[in-house]
């Protein structure tokens, strides 16, 4: 199913997901072996970004992209990097605001 990843910058990269999982919003990193995922904190739950161009596997949590190149330019930075796929009609600013203001699972929040 077609879906994209929004980053906490704005960035966002299309694709396509396959796998039974809804949104996922957790961090993104790109390890040394170059492969790109998203880990939620909270539920355990991690999706797998890989290049179209590459062969397609047959496991469940892979997200597709065109635009894999970028986004690993992007990771590479050294910086923490939030981010949320999305699978759903919801507005885009919906989820924006979820990566932009998400204090993350460990965090506690003052009163």
């Amino acid at each position: 199913m077609k879906g994209y990843i929004v980053l906490n910058n704005g960035m966002v990269i299309n694709g396509n997901f396959e796998g039974k999982t809804a949104n996922v919003l957790g961090s993104i990193s790109c390890s040394d072996t170059g492969s790109i995922s998203i880990h939620c904190d909270a539920n355990g739950t991690c999706v797998t970004i890989v290049d179209a161009s590459a062969p397609a596997g047959a496991a469940d949590g892979i997200f597709t992209t065109d635009a894999f190149d970028l986004l690993a330019s992007k990771l590479s930075t050294g910086e923490n990097h939030l981010a949320k796929l999305v699978i759903d009609d919801l507005p885009f600013d919906y989820h924006l605001y979820d990566v932009k203001t998400w204090l993350g699972y460990n965090h506690p929040i003052a009163s």
